[in-house]
């Protein structure tokens, strides 16, 4: 039931009509709106901190609130024009201002049914965009344990040095007594230290059979010379690209750490995201999102404040507009990451996939280099699958965007 307007004549005579038509075409009817919005409209209205609806947290929820909110405000629009006609034919004047005065107010009802629909998709939107921080955080942080915890990348600098083979180093050593029995200059620390001066002196000795070892031994430090001559440019290659993914990555996770940051203070969140992560403080978060949003409401709507879209609220709404394209610009940037990151793990497989060792060095193949490929090869699956999320580049992402996903 509306409130009987506390403005409009109580008599009108002759004049009535005339007086009618000046109402309509002046400001008099929207000072009459704040006395004649319904109380259940207005609680239903954000400015209700206790409505639960961000707490559902779906689109449905709030397309079912509208459609039902609509239909109401139709069906009352109906039967105020029914009653209106009624009025206007029977020429009661004074109940035909009543009636255009509550016209007024109910399309008035709409416009901030409207503006509310609209905040509530803005708040759900910008919801969405810190659960993407969060789906995007833990699959960076993923990743950034895997290159960390990367055995074979602090392996593959050594793979190529044949110093790192004990079956090298002791027929290295075996050179050096050699050198020192036959009273020749000994091998400098500069020499054992350089992979390519030792590789070259050791391929020299070779040719000229110059070292006591067996024939076992030699065919293993050829196999080591083979590898390490054949394949040091193709691992260093893949050693410096693993290290500009792995310092790209913890780039990646320190802005996504930033951007939490800086959306979660357009709500009033002031709190890091390690805090929030580890406190699992989401919910207070989104609290400050409704109350941000309830206390602009509930002060705009007061007759001294005027209109309802107030320049604050227009801040706030331009605040988690800027939040939300910022972070659909940081998924864009997540998935790029990603795609780079498995074209880089395909040319490595390929890479380590070339080298094909001769019949007697196949079984000497060095462990190391048989482990860096089934780590490259099980991250290469991971960069497919784990960190390549379809959902942030479709429904999650629409939703994000424009607050309704494709279900």
């Amino acid at each position: 039931m509306y409130y009987r307007c506390t403005v409009h004549p109580n008599t009108v005579g002759s004049w009535g009509f005339c007086l009618l038509c000046t109402l309509l075409s002046s400001n008099l009817l929207w000072a009459s709106y704040s006395y004649m919005v319904p109380l259940k409209d207005t609680c239903q209205l954000s400015a209700c901190p206790s409505c639960n609806w961000l707490e559902e947290g779906s689109t449905r929820s709030i397309l079912s609130w509208y459609d039902s909110e609509q239909a109401l405000l139709k069906s009352k629009w109906k039967t105020l024009e029914s009653t209106l006609l009624i009025a206007q034919q029977n020429k009661e004047l004074d109940r035909l201002i009543e009636l255009l005065i509550e016209r007024e107010a109910l399309q008035r009802q709409r416009v901030l049914l409207e503006g509310e629909f609209k905040d509530r998709i803005l708040q759900l939107r910008f919801k969405r965009s810190i659960e993407m921080l969060k789906l995007l955080y833990e699959k960076i942080l993923s990743m950034d344990h895997h290159f960390a915890g990367m055995k074979a990348h602090e392996d593959i600098s050594n793979l190529s040095n044949p110093q790192f083979y004990p079956e090298f180093r002791s027929y290295q050593t075996r050179l050096e007594e050699r050198a020192k029995k036959k009273h020749l200059i000994p091998f400098s620390p500069f020499l054992q230290s350089n992979p390519y001066l030792a590789a070259a002196i050791s391929i020299f000795s070779l040719l000229h059979s110059t070292a006591e070892a067996s024939d076992k031994e030699q065919d293993q430090v050829k196999c080591i010379l083979d590898f390490t001559v054949g394949m040091h440019q193709n691992l260093q290659t893949i050693y410096h690209e693993l290290t500009f993914l792995r310092d790209a990555n913890q780039a990646l996770l320190a802005d996504c750490e930033q951007l939490f940051t800086d959306c979660s203070k357009t709500v009033g969140y002031h709190l890091p995201f390690s805090y929030c992560r580890e406190q699992d403080d989401w919910e207070n978060l989104f609290q400050k999102l409704t109350t941000l949003f309830a206390k602009g409401a509930t002060s705009d709507r007061t007759p001294s404040n005027g209109e309802y879209f107030s320049i604050q609220i227009e801040k706030n709404r331009m605040a988690l507009q800027f939040s939300i394209d910022r972070v659909a610009s940081f998924t864009e940037r997540y998935t790029q990451f990603v795609q780079q990151g498995t074209e880089y793990y395909k040319k490595f497989s390929r890479i380590l996939g070339g080298y094909h060792p001769s019949p007697v060095c196949a079984p000497m193949a060095p462990a190391a280099f048989t482990e860096l490929k089934t780590d490259i090869q099980t991250t290469l699956e991971k960069f497919k699958t784990a960190y390549q999320i379809p959902e942030i580049q479709g429904s999650k992402l629409k939703e994000m965007r424009y607050g309704f996903p494709d279900n």
